[in-house]
């Protein structure tokens, strides 16, 4: 049977979880209310984004289930499968997965589209760019830290702000949009303990 400690540590990790996810929830529809008033990008659509992809990256983006660190933090990834069905932590994995960027051979076209200054000669995008790589670049390029603004890292960051204008960009067919409404779809009102046999099966 499942010890009690275990289904404690489960029942927090589902409060804290959902509290956040109904913040990011909430954050997200002033990001829509914003941009509706401002009609493009100012600074509370920046401070909201920001704040929007801290949050995703604290929720969503995680190492796999490990014994030492389960419950380090409140972090979808490594527990997900244990609290909701299997089938919801893959759609999300592939959501994750969606490729904003397909690689060096897309990158010239985004940097005219994006009015980059220059060629990008140490683009991050020189495999597949992945939603799941956006949020780690610009949370740990530009919010969390600041990379040296230095030679190199200059063009750097000015990928990390490309990516910011693809992803707010409607027409964009993976933009972020797409991708928060499909994640909403999927999660919808926050997630759910399974029952304690289930949870047997899971082999905590």
């Amino acid at each position: 049977m499942i010890n009690q400690e275990v289904m404690l540590y489960l029942t927090e990790y589902q409060l804290y979880f959902n509290e956040n996810y109904q913040l990011l929830r909430e954050r997200y529809s002033r990001l829509l209310e914003l941009i509706d008033e401002h009609q493009g990008y100012n600074l509370d659509v920046h401070t909201y984004f920001d704040m929007i992809m801290v949050q995703l990256r604290a929720l969503l983006l995680d190492d796999k289930w490990n014994n030492n660190k389960a419950f380090k933090s409140y972090t979808v990834q490594g527990i997900l499968s244990m609290t909701i069905d299997d089938g919801v932590q893959s759609e999300i994995q592939k959501l994750l997965d969606t490729i904003i960027i397909k690689g060096p051979e897309d990158c010239n076209e985004c940097l005219v589209s994006y009015n980059c200054d220059e060629e990008i000669d140490d683009c991050p995008v020189k495999t597949d760019l992945t939603f799941q790589k956006a949020v780690r670049m610009i949370t740990d390029k530009s919010i969390c830290h600041y990379d040296n603004y230095y030679r190199v890292n200059a063009s750097s960051w000015d990928c990390v702000q490309m990516v910011r204008r693809l992803l707010l960009n409607k027409t964009e067919p993976n933009n972020l949009f797409n991708i928060m409404d499909a994640l909403f779809d999927l999660l919808k009102d926050g997630i759910e303990l399974r029952l304690p046999d289930e949870l047997d099966q899971a082999k905590i």
